[in-house]
Parts: structure tokens; C-alpha cells; sequence
């Protein structure tokens, strides 16, 4: 079924419009105020995007994935653009409910899926923990916004009808957007990894390198995420090969520039992530094709000896050697005694230390934990202001990571919620896989989407992008929303 669309307006009544608002835009610009010129644009733009669906899903899609990214390293100034992706998301969820009110959607059979229902139910988590840890309204807003700000895309994929070519054009323009990276990542590695050196004050030169994902010209920045989204599409295309969908030629042609980037992000949760491509690719493959899979190990071996070498040559010191970078990857991962950068803590004491603090004689804060941001330190704007991290906790980093800022701030339950919908993802990716085995494209595009999810959830215990990073968010709505359309789109074509 087509989008919707508003009825034209009458000519005459068009030309009143555009006289008007051409006025009211020279007014507007006369007066040199680039807020108001932003908010009027805006608001266009709003307009223009109430009577086009599909434009809105991609505004969201682009605004979380390249405009949020690129305005956060080169125009700061500009950075409020990612509230405006999350009002573009509220309105597809308007649109969704909409929708859902219409006549003739029971005969569309588009209820939630089970991972709708755990999302919503995350929402209330996250809402009551805010409420019963005595959070005011604003802190209510930006927490909400924090874990949610493009939860629309996945409940637009769920509820509205869309027409298949948009739907079955995402895959293709993931690629695409993977090789938008390229000349950013180029950009970034040339002129501003240089630029970082020797700053000091803790500043990783690397960590800049994150294409269109968002990173600070003296700060930190999401090359992790742009290590774990380039991977996942590597692991489609090797998918995609496995099944004899694309040509050895081919894979390499589209796979050797997507893993380029990974060498000098220093990423090194990197190497782990290829790990778990060959495990789920692979785990059911060795039997039925030996000499593929086999194959697909060697070539994996050799990006994962490359990678090591070029961690070691960027980011070990002189004296130091692959087998000590990875040792001391290792104490500073999981080491009782040292922390993670400046850290008092690292990836397994913060989650240790959680436990520590959190007993059954306080059930609240155990089961639903000390509100959303709370595990949060420092944040400009909206998001500065005092948190539980910054009060009690100051230097420990208690919110390292996705799966210790959960526990934080929404408890055992909001934690367990959470680890509960990569896994049902997990399985409804694995079992379109089966369906669609007599499909090769088909078949190979689950299964390296059933690994992009592993790697998702691995990524919990690495980085904490999951309570505020727009990207990492739109990236996992999309993959989730997806995975739903997808699962229908079967169930239909079987009933007919």
C-alpha cells in the first residue's frame, strides 16, 4: 500500500502561500538571527514532511546516521539538529497511532511484535524510574530523549504500510552509506588525527576517526560505532558469498574498502566482532559447505593478523609487541586493580561494583534502578546539571558501558528487558535465515544480519552508546524494525 499523501493545494491558494511565506522568510533573514531562521526553516520542513511518510523515515534515518554525526565534529554549533531528528521520530510514532486508530487496520493484522512490546515496556521502566527516584519534568524529557529519540523509526516500520521498495531499498543504501564513510574517515585520518597528537589531557589521537558517527576535534568520539557498523555489512557481503549470492571478486571488490577504516580506528573490540562473524556465519555451515567455510576463516585470519599489526604499529608504545598490547588490553579491561582511561573503574569492575552497591534491602535501586542520566558525567546544555555519577560516584565511571549504565539507571529489570530484546531479535533473524535457506540472498542477508545483532550486543559491554547515542540508537531501531517488517512480509506471502 501506497503512503499517504494531503491534497494538493489550488493554485490560486499556492501562490498566496509562497507569497507569504517569501515575505515572511526575507523578515526572518533580515534580521540576521540564525536561531530564528532555523526554527522558521524548521518548521518548513516540518510541513513539507507531515504530507510525505517516506520522506520522514529517511530525514530520520540520514539525520541519525550522517547529519547528527558530522554536525557534532564540524559545526558544533549546529548540534541541536539531533532534537530535531527526535521530533521527526515522534511524529512517525504519531503517524503510527494514527494508523492504528484508522478504519480497516484489524484487516492489516499490524499488532506489535514481541519486541515492540518489550520496547514499550522499557519506556515505562525508564519512565518509573524517573518518577519514583523524584526526577522533574525537564530531567523526564531528557532522559526519555536520551534512550528513545528515534524509537518512532522502529514503530514506523512496524505499523504503517509501506510500500516494499522502501523497505527492501535499506539494505542497499546501508552499503552506500558505508562507502559515504570512505572519504570522511580519509578526511579525519589526514588532517585531524595529526592535529590530536601530543595534545595530551588524555585525548586519543584515533578516536576522531568515526566518519559520519559523531566525534570531537579535541574530545572523544564514536569510531567504535563506525568499526561495529562498517563490520556489519562485511559480514552481510561475507554472508552473501557463503551462499554463493555474490562472486569471490565481488566480496573482495565491496568488503576490502569497508574493512580499510577498521585498521586505523584502533578499535580493538574490532577484532572480537569478527570473531563472532565466523561463530554465527559459520556455526551451521562447516557441514554443509567445508570448503567455504573454511575459506571464510582463512580470509577472516588474515584481516584479524592485519588488524593486530596495525594496532600495534598506531596504538602500542615503541617497546611494546602484539603479545603486550594484548595483555594490556586485557588488565585494563578486567584487571581488579587498574581503571579504563581515566576511570577509576573498567568494563568488568563497573559491572562488578554495581553489584557491590546494590542490595535486597533496597529493592528499589536494585530492581529499577536510580533514574535515566544518572550514571552520566559532565553533558552541555539540556544534559549538564548534577547525576547520582557526578554526586556520589565522580571519576569512577559507573556508566562505562551500555550493560553497567542500565544497571544504574533502570536496575535489574531495565537491564534484563534490554538483554532480553537482542535475543529475541537474535532468534527472528536466525529463523528467517532457515526460512529463506532455499533463497541464497535471501538467507545470506539474515545471517549477516543475525551477526550485525551479536555484534550490537556485544558492544553493550564496550561502550555505553546505547542510553544517548542518536547513531547507535538508529542503527538498532533499523535493524530491529527491519527484522519485524521482514518476518510479516513472509507470514503474508505464506498465507496467500
Amino acid at each position: 500500500m501506497a503512503s499517504r499523501s494531503v491534497s494538493p493545494l489550488t493554485p490560486i491558494g499556492g501562490y498566496l502561500l509562497a507569497g507569504m511565506l517569501a515575505v515572511g522568510l526575507g523578515f526572518v533573514a533580515s534580521t540576521g538571527n540564525l536561531a530564528a531562521v532555523l526554527v522558521v526553516a524548521g518548521l518548513l520542513g516540518g510541513v513539507i514532511l507531515i504530507s510525505n511518510p517516506t520522506l520522514i523515515l529517511w530525514s530520520v534515518l540520514v539525520g541519525g546516521l550522517v547529519v547528527s554525526g558530522l554536525a557534532m565534529l564540524y559545526a558544533p554549533q549546529l548540534q541541536l539538529v539531533r532534537w530535531g531528528v527526535a521530533l521527526a521520530s515522534l511524529l512517525l510514532i504519531a503517524m503510527a497511532a494514527l494508523e492504528q486508530l484508522s478504519p480497516g487496520h484489524q484487516q492489516q493484522q499490524r499488532s506489535l511484535d514481541p519486541i515492540g512490546v518489550k520496547l514499550l515496556a522499557l519506556a515505562m521502566v525508564v519512565l518509573l524510574s524517573a518518577v519514583i527516584n523524584g526526577q522533574g519534568v525537564t530531567q523526564i524529557i531528557v532522559g526519555l530523549k536520551s534512550y528513545f529519540q528515534v524509537l518512532g523509526l522502529f514503530f514506523a516500520l512496524l505499523l504503517l504500510p509501506w510500500p516494499r521498495a522502501v523497505i527492501e531499498a535499506m539494505p542497499k543504501a546501508m552499503l552506500y552509506l558505508g562507502f559515504l564513510q570512505l572519504p570522511f574517515v580519509l578526511h579525519q585520518f589526514v588532517f585531524l588525527v595529526p592535529l590530536r597528537s601530543g595534545y595530551g589531557d588524555g585525548v586519543v589521537p584515533y578516536d576522531v576517526i568515526a566518519g559520519t558517527f559523531g566525534a570531537t576535534t579535541f574530545g572523544g568520539g564514536n569510531n567504535a560505532v563506525l568499526a561495529a557498523f562498517l563490520l556489519m555489512i562485511v559480514a552481510v557481503l561475507l554472508a552473501l558469498w557463503n551462499n554463493r549470492a555474490i562472486s569471490l571478486s565481488r566480496l573482495c571488490l565491496l568488503g576490502v574498502p569497508l574493512v580499510a577504516p577498521v585498521f586505523v580506528t584502533v578499535s580493538k573490540v574490532s577484532v572480537l566482532y569478527l570473531l563472532l562473524i565466523v561463530l554465527v556465519i559459520f556455526r551451521n555451515e562447516i557441514a554443509r559447505r567445508p570448503g567455504r567455510a573454511l575459506l571464510s576463516g582463512g580470509l577472516i585470519a588474515v584481516v584479524l593478523s592485519g588488524l593486530m599489526v596495525a594496532y600495534t604499529a598506531f596504538y602500542a608504545e615503541k617497546s611494546e609487541t602484539a603479545s603486550d598490547l594484548i595483555a594490556g588490553t586485557i588488565n585494563q579491561n578486567f584487571s581488579e586493580e587498574q581503571g579504563h582511561g581515566g576511570y577509576y573503574l573498567n568494563r568488568w569492575t563497573a559491572i562488578t561494583f554495581w553489584f557491590e552497591e546494590h542490595h535486597l534491602t533496597r529493592p528499589v535501586p536494585l530492581l529499577f534502578g536510580h533514574g535515566p542520566r544518572s550514571s552520566r558525567e559532565g553533558g552541555t546544555g539540556l544534559d549538564a546539571g548534577a547525576t547520582l555519577a557526578s554526586r556520589r560516584y565522580p571519576g569512577m565511571g559507573i556508566g562505562l558501558t551500555g550493560a553497567s549504565a542500565l544497571l544504574w539507571e533502570t536496575g535489574l529489570v531495565g537491564a534484563l528487558l534490554v538483554a532480553s530484546l537482542f535475543a529475541t531479535a537474535y532468534r527472528k533473524a536466525g529463523q528467517l535465515r532457515t526460512r529463506f535457506r532455499s533463497e541464497p540472498a535471501s538467507e545470506g542477508l539474515y545471517s549477516g544480519l543475525q551477526a550485525g545483532i551479536a555484534i550490537l550486543a556485544l558492544s553493550m559491554f564496550h561502550k555505553s552508546f546505547f542510553v544517548f547515542d542518536i547513531a547507535y540508537q538508529t542503527l538498532i531501531m533499523l535493524l530491529f524494525g527491519f527484522l519485524v517488517w521482514s518476518e510479516r512480509q513472509a507470514d503474508q506471502a505464506r498465507d496467500i
